[in-house]
């Protein structure tokens, strides 16, 4: 193998291992099985990552997950209600940066918006 494909292979294969790692760390709730499938990744390089990808990843779930917020959203929507992130009834005209922050907290990590209380 000629050092050039080699480096890209390597290079392939940190790439793969990074991204499944940063995919276990944002997604799995069981802090055994996230260090179990990134310690997997890291030992096995290729085959880590894509038994991750085959076995790791909870599709179904996610699915539903996705399709009950969908509808939910659009209920809500269809009532003429605010947007509503898990602890916290957003209201839009009040704080749009609240708002802003909110999808975004949302949309990365799927957690509920929480208020402190200061």
């Amino acid at each position: 193998m000629e050092p050039i494909s080699s480096f890209l292979l390597g290079l392939a294969l940190f790439a793969a291992s990074m991204l499944a790692s940063m995919h276990i760390l944002l997604t799995k709730r069981d802090v055994r099985a996230a260090i179990g499938w990134v310690a997997i990744i890291w030992l096995l390089p290729g085959a880590g990552a894509m038994g991750y990808l085959v076995l790791g990843v909870n599709r179904v779930q996610r699915r539903a997950e996705r399709q009950l917020r969908e509808k939910l959203g659009a209920l809500r929507h269809a009532k003429g209600q605010p947007e509503h992130h898990g602890l916290l009834t957003l209201d839009p005209t009040a704080a749009p940066r609240f708002l802003a922050h909110s999808r975004l907290g949302h949309g990365l990590t799927g957690l509920p918006y929480a208020a402190a209380i200061i």
